[in-house]
């Protein structure tokens, strides 16, 4: 279940531009080309959170939402990459345990950090695609991204929800009729005729938020291990007609789909860049890495892509400004339950201060306390969560100590 969690609200991001070179784009059926940055705003976002017994699907999910990062409407991010930078929903493999429990604490830490932790202890490969954080057995995962749906060309970005209980034909249709644009209010009204040939696969409710359509088909045939075949128009799809195969004609099964090739996507230089020429020099096939206007451009497989994000991920990047968490920055802490001494000590932490009880203040410290706080500053927090048990909480400038008000 839920626990605490307070969230630094801390991001750093890298101005890039968006190349092209000459080179495939999604239209190709591969990842567009920036697909590694769609994960930037993990790495430069300090969380720091204490998770009890939660879901990993829903920690995920929570993580994401607590990342900064998303454009204004209509404009760019800070990094020069447009809405589809940002990472705001999570597709995972259907064929994996998402009840896993999960029990995190973590301090001042990059969100990438935190999101490969939490995928790893599951044994979970991640993989950044616009919008959409990708999550599932490595190898399905490298799968999905070889064999994504040739898109038509110009993107249609879309919105969807659907309730706990839909089909995977409802939710497929649901995104063939969705109309472009930012819409969240309203889960789409059913359609009538779900796609017949697609297994009648039950789903537990979910959403994919501004993701472009044939990335939203994409994923959901990955499911079933297939791929629309070059040249289906993407509105014919509801109306497909199973074969003796059971497969129909507009569509394949990834077997049955040529071998994937290494393909390119763009990654940060500067301190990304050895760290990524280090990885890949190593690996089978050879990798190639160019470097322009302060840009990698790297052609290699899908799980070579996938690991060299994953070191970039495990990194992760720290704020420019060195400046110490409570001085400037503020938090918002949600406890249920949790003891005085641990919530202290990890907000001192978090300050990078060293922290102290005084033996008056012992027992009243080992009290468990819940509160719900926002946009506030560390000492603040400190204060707050103190007088609940009638401590007082010293933030002095290398320690933090707690102790018990004179009568």
């Amino acid at each position: 279940m839920f626990g605490r969690i307070l969230i630094c609200l801390s991001c750093w991001t890298l101005a890039i531009g968006i190349p092209t070179w000459g080179l495939p784009t999604a239209a190709s059926g591969q990842p567009p080309l920036l697909s590694p940055m769609a994960g930037e705003s993990l790495s430069g976002t300090l969380l720091t959170l204490s998770i009890d017994d939660q879901n990993a699907d829903k920690l995920l999910r929570q993580v994401l939402s607590s990342v900064p990062g998303r454009r204004p409407a209509g404009g760019p991010n800070r990094a020069g990459v447009d809405a589809a930078a940002s990472l705001r929903s999570v597709w995972i493999d259907r064929h994996v345990d998402t009840g896993i429990p999960v029990r995190l604490t973590l301090v001042a830490t990059p969100a990438s950090q935190i999101v490969l932790k939490i995928a790893s202890d599951a044994d979970w490969a991640v993989f950044p695609l616009p919008g959409v954080l990708l999550v599932g057995r490595p190898a399905w995962v490298d799968a999905t991204i070889d064999h994504l749906c040739p898109s038509a060309g110009a993107e249609e970005r879309i919105t969807v929800r659907w309730p706990t209980g839909s089909t995977a034909g409802e939710v497929l249709n649901q995104i063939l009729s969705a109309t472009p644009g930012r819409a969240r209010a309203a889960i789409p009204p059913a359609q009538p005729a779900a796609s017949s040939w697609l297994p009648h696969d039950v789903w537990p409710g979910g959403e994919l938020i501004e993701v472009d359509r044939t990335l939203a088909v994409s994923l959901v045939l990955a499911q079933f291990e297939m791929g629309m075949k070059r040249g289906t128009p993407l509105k014919t799809l509801a109306a497909l007609k199973p074969l003796a195969s059971g497969v129909p004609g507009g569509v394949q099964v990834w077997s049955a789909m040529a071998p994937a090739k290494p393909f390119p996507l763009t990654y940060p230089a500067g301190d990304s860049e050895g760290l990524i020429r280090d990885l890949l020099k190593q690996k089978q096939p050879r990798s190639t890495i160019r470097t322009t206007d302060g840009k990698l451009l790297v052609l290699t497989t899908a799980t070579n892509h996938r690991e060299a994000i994953a070191a970039i991920w495990a990194a992760g990047k720290r704020p420019a400004d060195k400046k110490r968490p409570g001085q400037d920055l503020v938090f918002d802490l949600k406890l249920v339950n949790k003891p005085v001494a641990e919530v202290l000590g990890q907000l001192a932490a978090a300050d990078n201060r060293r922290f102290r009880i005084e033996p008056e203040a012992g027992l009243a410290s080992e009290q468990l306390v819940s509160l719900d706080a926002k946009q506030e500053t560390l000492p603040k927090l400190g204060e707050m969560v103190a007088a609940i048990v009638g401590l007082r909480v010293v933030w002095g400038e290398d320690e933090v100590v707690v102790t018990k008000p004179e009568k």
